[in-house]
């Protein structure tokens, strides 16, 4: 790959090199007084000097295949959202196990997500991303199995073996911009992956579910006084959204076969030279000592102000999170027969998430004021969601649902 890629040469901002250099003759200078053979903080910056530090374009690549993987595994966690109201009717269950569909997702996260970290470092990037891509498929295969309205545990299976590719996945997208890209355009490839092209995913189910599983007799069927199969019409629909849903799986799971492939393929496990310093003295020096991944929880532990990043982080995306799966069992009640008013809803919100993210994303690269985009975020994501249950709760014109869904995502 590196006689047919065409390299960059990286110049990087004055500042930020500078910085980089003292943070790694800080790094070197704790780590000498452990290691006595220790090579001096002088000597690895010369040495990191002389050769040359490169990017190369295949990281787009990289990049698109990864965000490809995680987007998919987005729609996957989200295909039900949007057309809760018609799964309820076709399996004849509860809302709860809807959500369950979801909620699946946020629960493995939490008891798995140790695995990312730990496949990371044993496996190495490739293997971790092939084994995450592996698990998509073969949790979209399940889904496929579990269309028949009696087989809702194995739509519910594949949605746990597609969880555990969340855990894997999720830890990722800042190792990959460290190892691929230049510390100048790491908080743009981070966005990307890690918020952008999840978003992308959500975008396609939001647009795909209402249109593919649906039919025009969902309202005599499915009427709250009703039992779906004392309906005379209950055949007819039936077919309509097995024959829907069907295919709408179907989609997904060919589509995640073909990425299984494609990473094999065209994601190795990193690029011929470092982007950056810090990335080749992790590379090469033996004197730097890593911690160990439980020495760097408790050391987070210890950070208040991480504490405090990760608390309001947490209610932040959980909004977030909680609004996307449930909107329609939040709005259906008010807004009656809109099905595909929501769908344009979510798309509304996934399409203008996605632009400010980028946006978020290059502030980030140019100015590195973290706190006053963070806060900024926040407080327009509260006012958003209070807008958003205002204009829900009071009916408002459904053109209020659409600008306030849009700010919170």
């Amino acid at each position: 790959m590196a006689d047919e890629d065409r390299e960059e040469t990286v110049t990087e901002p004055l500042l930020g090199h500078h910085r980089e250099k003292k943070d790694l003759q800080r790094l070197l200078e704790n780590s000498a007084s452990h290691e006595k053979d220790a090579p001096t903080s002088e000597a690895i910056v010369s040495r990191s000097h002389t050769n040359s530090m490169r990017t190369y374009w295949w990281r787009w690549v990289v990049l698109g295949v990864f965000s490809l993987n995680l987007g998919m595994n987005n729609l996957q966690w989200i295909a039900f959202g949007s057309i809760a109201n018609v799964v309820t009717c076709y399996y004849g269950i509860s809302n709860f196990w809807v959500n369950s569909l979801s909620m699946v997702y946020m629960l493995v996260y939490i008891l798995c997500f140790v695995l990312s970290a730990l496949s990371l470092d044993r496996l190495g990037l490739r293997t971790t991303i092939i084994i995450a891509s592996c698990l998509n498929a073969l949790g979209a295969a399940l889904r496929v199995a579990g269309t028949g309205r009696h087989y809702f545990w194995l739509l519910l299976s594949g949605q746990t073996v597609s969880a555990l590719t969340q855990a894997l996945m999720w830890g990722a997208p800042s190792l990959l911009s460290s190892v691929w890209f230049p510390p100048s355009e790491r908080a743009t490839a981070t966005a990307l992956t890690g918020t952008i092209f999840p978003q992308f995913g959500n975008v396609v189910v939001f647009g795909l579910s209402p249109l593919l599983v649906h039919s025009k007799l969902t309202p005599q069927v499915c009427s709250n006084d009703t039992n779906p199969k004392s309906s005379p019409l209950y055949g007819q629909w039936y077919d309509d959204i097995y024959s829907g849903l069907f295919y709408y799986l179907l989609g997904q799971a060919v589509f995640c076969v073909g990425l299984v492939a494609l990473t094999f393929v065209a994601f190795p496990n990193a690029p011929p030279t470092p982007p950056s310093i810090s990335r080749q003295l992790l590379e090469e020096s033996s004197s730097v000592q890593l911690k160990t991944l439980r020495s760097s929880l408790f050391g987070f532990l210890k950070n208040r102000y991480f504490l405090v990043y990760l608390v309001t982080s947490a209610i932040n995306m959980g909004a977030a999170n909680a609004i996307v799966s449930l909107v329609n069992e939040i709005v259906i009640p008010y807004f009656p027969n809109r099905d595909k008013d929501i769908a344009y809803l979510g798309i509304a919100g996934q399409v203008s998430g996605i632009l400010l993210m980028i946006v978020i994303g290059r502030l980030l690269d140019w100015t590195k004021a973290f706190y006053a985009i963070n806060v900024s975020v926040y407080a327009v994501a509260a006012l958003s969601l209070a807008w958003f249950s205002a204009a829900v709760q009071f009916q408002r014109h459904f053109i209020m649902l659409y600008f306030s869904y849009s700010l919170l995502m």
